[in-house]
């Protein structure tokens, strides 16, 4: 199955009072989607911190990916090069967010990792085995959470974040396939036919984990 538009939800700064954009497209003919938008770190309100703007958009279903049968999430990502080189974040959450009576979410903990695609765009595949997810709260490291749990994962986001100031301004990134990863006897990495909110389609890479 293709990717469905209507499964990703813009989750950015405004939740928190900010002023930072983020867009989902999918092309009907590529079977890719763009993530795009904009990083606003001028914002100086209450309840918010000026830089520390972020734009993502979510996949808000649970995935039950238990690590006898897992071992990491696979990307398949491009880089648009109409726009600036930026660094991105997967992020993974294994407990929702609480809504507040203004209908904000709160913040909790995360699990998180960095990636930035090659700038020339050029395709590229990124394994990110489970252990590689460090945990975070509000951007910052939460040594003291517990390790990743990915039979509980809950929501699967990408993101693009300012860094307090280290970036801002448009983005773009082009991604074409989301996959979960079973490790076979070979070495090397295979997406299995589970796809996150993706192309639900075999593919062998040789990658090691």
């Amino acid at each position: 199955a293709p990717w469905c538009e209507e499964e990703w939800t813009a989750v950015d700064d405004r939740v928190r009072g900010g002023k930072s954009r983020s867009h989902m497209t999918i092309d009907k003919d590529s079977l890719q989607a763009r993530f795009f938008g904009h990083l606003e770190i001028t914002f100086q309100q209450s309840g918010s911190c000026g830089g520390a703007g972020f734009a993502s958009q979510s996949y808000m279903k649970p995935i039950h990916a238990p690590e006898l049968h897992y071992c990491g999430i696979l990307l398949l990502v491009k880089h648009d090069v109409s726009a600036p080189e930026r660094e991105f974040h997967l992020v993974l959450k294994t407990t929702l967010p609480r809504r507040r009576p203004d209908g904000w979410r709160e913040s909790n903990i995360t699990y998180e990792r960095s990636f930035s695609p090659p700038h020339e765009g050029k395709s590229m595949h990124i394994v990110f085995p489970w252990d590689c997810f460090y945990p975070s709260y509000r951007g910052s490291p939460a040594p003291d959470a517990p390790p990743l749990d990915p039979a509980e994962i809950k929501e699967l986001t990408i993101m693009c974040r300012s860094g307090f100031g280290k970036q801002h301004g448009d983005f773009s990134l082009f991604i074409c396939k989301v996959g979960l990863v079973t490790t076979h006897k070979t070495g090397f990495v295979k997406v299995v036919d589970k796809i996150v909110g993706a192309i639900r389609r075999l593919f062998t890479c040789g990658v090691n984990v």
